[in-house]
């Protein structure tokens, strides 16, 4: 088995026995490409991102106020690519500062923080999602 998964691995197979199957189908989920919609919503709000760091706005609004590790976003960020061309840490957190940057450039609401060795958290307002925000029916 790749190495680059082997963190993720190791995530599922802490989980309760019992409870593996579905950590690990959440966590396929949470990987799955966003719909198009919120590909669209980011562009509408003009976010001027790669398709990889909208992946990782979409596992962490979908997780919104947990911690999402960094293997979590790893796998967003590199879902189409196979494991051996997935990034390291260090890529993530690059891709956070130029998220980080976007999000304070057209002044939405986000707040993400490094929480040092466990990962990585957003928060916003309470109801707020990024497809409201680009349909209007949220404010900023």
């Amino acid at each position: 088995m790749s190495s680059a998964i082997e963190p993720i691995r190791a995530e599922v197979m802490a989980q309760p026995e019992g409870e593996r199957l579905d950590y690990a189908l959440a966590l396929l989920e949470l990987y799955l490409a966003p719909a198009p919609a919120f590909y669209t919503a980011a562009a509408d709000l003009g976010l001027d991102l790669r398709a990889s760091d909208v992946r990782v706005i979409y596992a962490l609004e979908r997780e919104l106020g947990k911690c999402v590790t960094a293997e979590r976003l790893i796998a967003a960020r590199c879902i189409d690519r196979p494991f051996d061309e997935w990034e390291t840490p260090d890529r993530v957190s690059r891709s956070l500062t130029r998220i980080k940057r976007e999000i304070a450039r057209i002044g939405l609401p986000l707040q993400i923080e490094c929480l040092r060795e466990v990962g990585y958290r957003m928060t916003a307002p309470a109801g707020w999602s990024l497809l409201r925000q680009a349909t209007g029916r949220v404010a900023a």
